[in-house]
């Protein structure tokens, strides 16, 4: 018998693409049933930072940065957490279908039938792909996901297809016999966690209580007083006649230069330097914001005994390129020099939600075959805000068509570092996105901006 798929209505995020969507609500993720039980499918998928804290890191994501239901640690393969939803029908201990079926496999992708439609699973160096843990419901569809990520890339394990697709070295086999009796990690509900968190505190304090005797408690209950005493006063000035509360600080893009601007003006300025420099090896290549521009700095390596710092100025220096240059130490010597000023972003910018922008990401860089990291939000009263990164060897300018589409994105820094052989080497792009929060209670909103362009589309 076929496994059972339940599945909520699709439900458009916005972007033109499956995003996660403002909770609570639909979300474009369920359930499978293969092998007897239920498992979960379209999680969010995120590798761990710091393998020490990914429980940590997977509740930070679930409770503050996608407001999801539940998560899981994986520790099998690549070390990674994931967080799901309990409109997709999910539930606590409700185990990952991917995580599953990656339990010693470390380059799997498979489309299965299911029923009313079909599930596909990538997973790459031990890694589950973002977007590539979900149910398709549409033929045409489930073979374009598949064909995506296996037509581009070699050196799959495990390959597993319907035999009427006709994908070349590939095999069909059911999903209940890959599973077996296998269960891998199970969802964890992000308020029962908390909840025993609570129930420990309680128990510490009544333990407090028989030792200690009433004294304890009643201290405690005058801390409460005081506490929901100072709130009250506070609300109550906030709300007098004419008192104005504090307005929000400056939010995290403003006076930043857009990403298309940065990245344009920072491969520009890295593409004056010399290829080569007599005498000294370059390592590196940096761009990062400085005032109203850029500042770039190559750094670079003394490649023999003979060779002489005044080689470097009479290498790169010409009538209109004059960087400065600095000596860290005898066989270390770096090159810097200004961009031009840059266009800047004001603060009256409409954003995103955070998940919708890091599934968006997710999504267009699956597309290109990039690994994205992305770090947990931090956030204030005011703004949530991510980390991410990507490594490449194609020029970054490739990259804007997508990261374009994010308003208020910041840019931190573009490197180019250099391979052994000076004959090919790697970029690292590195920035943020952001979300501007609800204004709190007796904050003075800012004046409305523009609303984002709609016009982050999902590649076909």
């Amino acid at each position: 018998m076929a496994p059972a798929a339940n599945r909520k209505p699709k439900r458009d995020s916005g972007f033109g693409v499956d995003a996660v969507p403002d909770a609570p609500g639909s979300v474009d993720v369920g359930t499978v049933t293969a092998a007897g039980r239920e498992w979960a499918v379209g999680l969010l998928w995120q590798n761990v930072d710091n393998t020490s804290k990914a429980v940590a890191e997977a509740k930070a994501m679930a409770q503050n940065s996608v407001e999801g239901d539940f998560y899981l640690v994986r520790s099998e393969g690549t070390h990674q957490y994931a967080v799901g939803w309990r409109a997709a029908g999910q539930k606590a201990g409700m185990p990952s279908l991917a995580a599953t079926l990656g339990e010693g496999r470390d380059n799997l992708i498979g489309v299965f039938p299911v029923k009313g439609g079909y599930y596909f699973v990538a997973i790459r160096d031990g890694g589950i792909l973002a977007t590539c843990d979900k149910f398709i419901a549409d033929k045409r569809d489930a073979m374009d996901a598949f064909n995506n990520i296996y037509g581009n890339a070699a050196g799959w394990n495990d390959a597993f297809a319907p035999d009427e697709f006709r994908f070349a070295e590939t095999r069909e086999v059911p999903l209940d016999t890959l599973l077996g009796k296998k269960v891998g990690p199970k969802l964890v509900d992000v308020r029962r966690a908390g909840a025993t968190v609570k129930l420990l505190g309680i128990l510490l304090i009544g333990a407090a209580i028989v030792g200690g005797g009433l004294y304890y408690w009643s201290y405690l209950k005058d801390q409460e007083y005081q506490a929901e005493l100072a709130r009250l006063r506070s609300a109550a000035v906030q709300k007098l006649p004419g008192k104005v509360a504090e307005p929000p600080p400056p939010p995290p893009w403003d006076g930043q230069a857009y990403a298309a601007d940065f990245i344009r003006s920072c491969i520009d300025e890295i593409g004056r330097y010399p290829f080569a420099v007599a005498g000294w090896k370059p390592t590196a290549i940096s761009c990062q914001p400085s005032g109203a521009g850029i500042q770039v700095q190559a750094l670079m390596d003394r490649e023999g005994v003979l060779s002489s710092a005044n080689w470097i100025g009479a290498s790169i220096k010409t009538t209109d390129f004059q960087p400065q240059i600095s000596r860290p130490s005898a066989d270390k010597a770096v090159a810097f020099w200004p961009g031009k000023p840059l266009r800047r972003m004001l603060a009256d910018l409409k954003t995103e939600r955070i998940a919708k922008v890091q599934s968006y990401l997710a999504s267009q860089f699956e597309e290109t075959m990039t690994k994205l990291d992305v770090s947990p939000a931090g956030q204030t009263d005011f703004y949530i805000s991510s980390k991410f990164s990507f490594r490449s060897q194609l020029d970054p300018r490739e990259f804007i068509f997508i990261l374009d589409k994010v308003p208020g994105m910041t840019m931190h820094k573009v490197t180019y570092e250099y391979a052994a052989n000076n004959m090919a080497g790697q970029w690292i792009v590195e920035g943020s996105f952001h979300e501007a929060k609800p204004v709190p209670e007796g904050g003075v909103k800012r004046r409305p901006g523009p609303a984002a362009p709609n016009n982050m589309q999902k590649r076909s």
